[in-house]
């Protein structure tokens, strides 16, 4: 495996973890409700047992709710806070996708719900996550900065040979010119 498989295997991972519960909550879920929808609606058993298992499963808390969305938030605040500084750009990139579903897209779909306590806590995880990534995007700047005037002192100098050089031709001109005028006359 190449480091580049590595990087893009470790940031998938990092992307797709916080829905892994999820994604395996709902495969236990599904193989659960295909034998129960068989066994009760095909006559063999109760159907309120069905209701009851769908209400158990709400209670447990394996369905999206606003509870599992700050207590998600939270942790994956808490992930950046120990790692930031090891980040990359690419681990960044992928940071910044997770962080727009909890700071946009999940926001959206339980702020009605959300109390204000609730709220002033998803302020703080977004200030948190813009604080641990301003210093890095800083460094990035003065990083573009410094190759930015590398580049600017290479152009000054190629300027400035350039001048020299068509300057030097210029003097070599001038005295070449007086003796034509004196030929003129």
């Amino acid at each position: 495996m190449s480091i580049d498989t590595l990087v893009l295997s470790k940031n998938l991972i990092r992307t797709a973890y916080p829905y892994l519960k999820y994604i395996l909550v709902i495969k236990e879920i599904s193989l659960g409700l295909e034998y129960t929808i068989n066994y009760h609606f095909m006559g063999k058993g109760n159907p309120l047992i069905l209701v009851f298992a769908v209400l158990l499963l709400y209670s447990c808390g394996c369905l999206p709710t606003k509870e599992n969305y700050i207590n998600d938030f939270t942790l994956f605040i808490n992930e950046v806070q120990l790692d930031h500084k090891k980040y990359t750009e690419e681990d960044w990139a992928a940071m910044d996708v997770q962080y727009e579903v909890y700071a946009t897209e999940k926001y959206e779909k339980y702020k009605d719900d959300l109390t204000s306590e609730e709220r002033e806590l998803i302020g703080n995880l977004k200030g948190q996550y813009n604080g641990y990534k301003t210093p890095y995007e800083i460094n990035e700047t003065i990083e573009d900065i410094k190759d930015a005037v590398k580049e600017g002192v290479q152009e000054a100098k190629g300027f400035i040979e350039a001048i020299g050089e068509a300057f030097e031709g210029e003097e070599d001109q001038e005295d070449t010119v007086p003796e034509n005028k004196e030929k003129d006359e």
